[in-house]
């Protein structure tokens, strides 16, 4: 039996040493004994390869070690094409970096260190993974993976022009914007390249937008445009609207194109407005504006037909009249010849009815007193003369041409001084500058303060103001022309300071401000 168990632990070893090259394992102290042939026969197919490698024990292998297994580690590992050294039995790094490499690509611990089931991999392992050129794992157990991503050509609305589909393998690739995806006249906002890195099947971005924008000559510019033209007196009365076609891309004047009754209105504003359109379509004045002003004394021709009365005195030859009654009295003389007591002058009296026209003629000769009352048609010359009084008050126009002082409020009614650089608005402190009169009354400016409380507000134009119809119509030239309030005058309530309308509290409350003053300090609150 003890000849038998030699010759099994002998063929171990040979059947162990001839498995991959694994090392040897120190065989049991027995002297050998020869043997005759055909005991071999008997033992050899009982023993497969699988049942020897549990009486396999491996020696763990430290960076350091030295001898006859390090070698055979070495070699093995150099078959497998992870080391590339020298077979020396040395475990130095190039060895331990082997080891790491057969690790990795194997699903071992990477530590460096060859241990039992390293060793058990690295010798008796199936369907190992070999190593890259550089001894680092080669992914040839996994095939490589691609991901499809999308790339958008969008406009700067955001709507897609075109979408181009992209197949990128693992890893990162950068995508450049390609501009014959687009039409022609697209420029390019957004960058011209992506990167997407694509890991484990995952592209990070999963799509990638360029955005461009329409070229500027898709909007067609208008031909000409509708100007409004507005009529109106310096209070702020609107007597006439109407609008003009003005072509684009140039200077066209507007003039004054209805007859306003001159007799009751000036104009004071200049006849011929010139309006500039831009190519666009922008107007600059945005409206023509024609003012003019009431006018009194033009009611004075009325007085001409003053005449009609002169026609009364030219009626007083009516007292003239009576006057040629006055041959009545005269008649009476006539009576006198009854003191003559000459009863023969009688009977001539009764022919003298018939001659009774000589005391008519007598009269006729009283002409000459009479002619004193005819020369009476003197003094009522003296009325016809009148007229001349009547045209004194034909140029009382000039005094009634003191409309023209009315102006004076309108350019400046009082001296303004800096109030400060700061109010309150609605709680908030702003830094705008207000005035004051010497009557303490505090000015704003009316632009300023309605671009601070986000209202809606057209300089030097009609708009609507916090829910009113407001006229602020002025320039250097005239002043004032109109400030109006849901068409009631404020006119003495603003003043012109450097070309800019300041209004006073009185206006601001007629657009639904509270103004308040208290040390000094100017407050102003606005309910919309």
């Amino acid at each position: 039996m003890d000849l038998i168990r030699t010759l099994l632990v002998y063929m171990m070893l040979a059947v162990g040493a001839s498995t991959e090259g694994a090392p040897a394992v120190t065989p049991l102290p027995v002297t050998p004994t020869p043997a005759p042939s055909p005991i071999a026969v008997v033992v050899s197919s009982p023993i497969p390869a699988a049942t020897a490698t549990p009486a396999v024990r491996y020696t763990t292998l430290y960076v350091g070690d030295k001898g006859e297994n390090v070698r055979k580690m070495q070699q093995r590992l150099k078959d497998l094409g992870y080391y590339s050294g020298k077979i020396d039995g040395q475990y130095g790094q190039q060895t331990r970096r082997a080891v790491e490499a057969f690790q990795t690509n194997n699903g071992l611990k990477v530590d460096g260190i060859a241990g039992r089931a390293t060793l058990t991999v690295l010798y008796e392992g199936k369907g190992l993974a070999t190593p890259g050129p550089n001894g680092t794992a080669r992914p040839t157990a996994t095939p490589p993976l691609n991901v499809t991503v999308p790339v958008y050509y969008v406009d700067q609305n955001g709507s897609i022009l075109r979408r181009v589909d992209m197949v990128l393998y693992e890893g990162s690739t950068t995508i450049y914007a390609n501009a014959a995806n687009v039409s022609a006249g697209y420029t390019l906002l957004s960058d011209n390249a992506a990167v997407v890195t694509v890991s484990k099947g995952v592209a990070k971005p999963d799509s990638v937008y360029f955005r461009y924008q329409a070229a500027p000559t898709a909007a067609p510019a208008p031909q000409e445009i509708s100007m409004p033209v507005i009529y109106m007196t310096d209070t702020g009365d609107v007597m006439l609207r109407e609008s003009v076609t003005l072509p684009s891309g140039a200077i066209t004047p507007v003039t004054v194109g209805h007859s306003i009754d001159e007799s009751t209105f000036r104009l004071i504003s200049p006849d011929t407005v010139n309006v500039t359109v831009s190519v666009q379509g922008a107007a600059s004045p945005a409206t023509v504006i024609f003012t003019y002003r009431f006018t009194e004394p033009t009611a004075a021709p009325e007085s001409t037909a003053t005449p009609e009365p002169t026609a009364e005195p030219t009626a007083t030859p009516e007292p003239t009249a009576e006057p040629t009654a006055t041959p009545e009295p005269t008649a009476e003389p006539s009576a006198t010849p009854e003191p003559t007591a000459e009863p023969t002058a009688t009977p001539e009296p009764t022919a003298e009815p018939t001659a009774t026209p000589e005391p008519t003629a007598e009269p006729t000769a009283t002409p000459e007193p009479t002619a004193e009352p005819t020369a009476t048609p003197e003094p009522t010359a003296e009325p016809t003369a009148t007229p001349e009084p009547t045209t004194e008050p034909t140029t009382t126009p000039e005094p009634s041409a003191t409309p023209e002082p009315t102006t004076e409020p309108t350019a400046s009614p009082q001296p303004l001084s800096k109030g400060g650089d700061a109010m309150l608005l609605n709680g908030v402190t702003q830094s705008l500058s207000w005035y004051q009169d010497n009557k303490s009354n505090a000015y704003v400016s009316l632009k300023k303060l309605a671009q601070a409380l986000g209202l809606s507000y057209t300089a030097n134009a009609e708009c609507v103001l916090n829910g009113h119809y407001v006229a602020a119509i002025y320039n250097d030239d005239s002043g004032i022309i109109a400030l109006t309030v849901d068409e009631k005058n404020y006119e003495k309530n603003g003043a012109l300071q450097s070309g800019d309308l300041l209004v006073n509290a009185h206006f601001l409350e007629a657009i639904g401000a509270e103004v308040t003053m208290s040390d000094g300090n100017l407050s102003i609150e606005l309910s919309k």
